[in-house]
């Protein structure tokens, strides 16, 4: 019966490979599809995508932002994420965390930080970027996100006066302009209290009262000239130069200035400048025409005095009539007039020499 059934067995069983072979060599083997190993890696969008950091001279600021890294993988494999961050000004950037392992897919949140250094320049294009490369045995992806960080202006003035003539009548200055903000500004220059001091007769004169669109880091130079009159109070003044950021009073209702004093010496009767000058003059020439009058007025009533038989000053001579009585007939001899007794005295004095 055995012997019966094998080649039974073995008949059946070449049947079935015969049977199978074509189709096993009709559908070749197939590898897996990379995809379906390849890990992904995705990051948000940074928030905010745009903000301005607000900076002064002595001091920076901080700015943040937040995204999400979501990584999906295949089973059974872990990915490591590397992360850093950079922004196009240079300035130091960071993110936490920097390093994310991923044993299943998730997502994770991640925070970029800028440090925003002080006396940084005004600017509204700086680009923070966060990158991220994620691994797994034979296989990395990158991803990376991006958004605008902005320096809002500041304003600030250093200034300085410097004497080029601290005596007389006028006076001269320097005032140094150095544009301390971190943008560029306009300047414009004044005298505080300036009605008040012309009223006490200072007048001012300045090179120029607005210097235009000057860069940061910037120096300019003004000349001032203050001068003074005759009813000036002497002493010392301090006058008080004003410079303000004119455009400070677009960005905000107070606007910056500073105020640089300016020490000016007012000498007695206008510091003797050309003004004291004229006025010594005015005095010597009143002085010889007053002379010259008197010396003109004593001349002519001298010689006013010579022909009414009057001499003005010390001696004053007065001719009085003389009256002879009894002449020889008896009768008194008329009265002279006084330029004939004049005359008569004249006779004698003449007779006198000759003799």
């Amino acid at each position: 019966m055995s012997s019966k059934m094998g080649p039974s067995v073995m008949l059946l069983a070449m049947l079935f490979i015969a049977l199978i072979a074509p189709i096993a060599q009709s559908a070749p083997y197939t590898p897996p599809n990379p995809t379906q190993i390849k890990p992904t890696l995705m990051i948000s969008p940074l928030e905010p995508q745009s903000q301005n950091a607000t900076v002064s001279s002595t001091a920076g600021a901080t700015m943040t932002y937040t995204a999400d890294i979501t990584v999906t993988k295949p089973p059974l494999v872990t990915v490591t994420v590397k992360l850093s961050a950079a922004c196009t000004a240079n300035f130091p950037t960071s993110v936490t965390p920097d390093s994310i392992t991923f044993t299943q897919t998730s997502t994770v949140a991640i925070t970029v930080t800028v440090a925003v250094p002080a006396k940084s320049l005004m600017s509204n294009s700086i680009i923070v970027v966060v990158s991220a490369v994620a691994t797994m045995p034979g296989l990395s992806v990158t991803a990376s996100s991006s958004a605008v960080l902005g320096i809002s202006q500041y304003f600030e003035i250093a200034a300085k006066a410097e004497t080029l003539k601290g005596k007389g009548n006028p006076q001269e200055f320097r005032i140094n302009i150095n544009n301390a903000g971190n943008g560029n500004d306009t300047f414009s220059i004044d005298i505080i209290d300036k009605a008040a001091l012309e009223k006490d007769g200072f007048r001012f004169e300045l090179s120029q009262t607005t210097i235009p669109n000057m860069s940061p880091n910037g120096n300019a130079s003004v000349n001032l000239k203050v001068s003074y009159g005759l009813a000036t109070s002497t002493g010392k003044r301090d006058i008080k130069v004003k410079i303000t950021s004119v455009n400070s009073t677009l960005a905000s209702e107070k606007p910056y200035l500073v105020q640089v004093p300016v020490g000016v010496d007012v000498g007695a009767l206008g510091g003797g400048g050309s003004q004291t000058y004229l006025f010594v003059g005015l005095i010597v020439l009143m002085v010889i025409v007053a002379f010259m009058l008197a010396v003109m007025v004593r001349r002519r009533a001298k010689v006013r005095g010579v022909k009414v038989g009057v001499k003005v000053g010390v001696k004053v001579l007065t001719a009085r009539p003389v009256k002879k009585v009894g002449d020889e007939n008896g009768e008194d001899e008329p009265l002279k007039e006084p330029e004939e007794i004049l005359n008569d005295q004249k006779d004698a004095k003449i007779a006198e020499h000759e003799d």
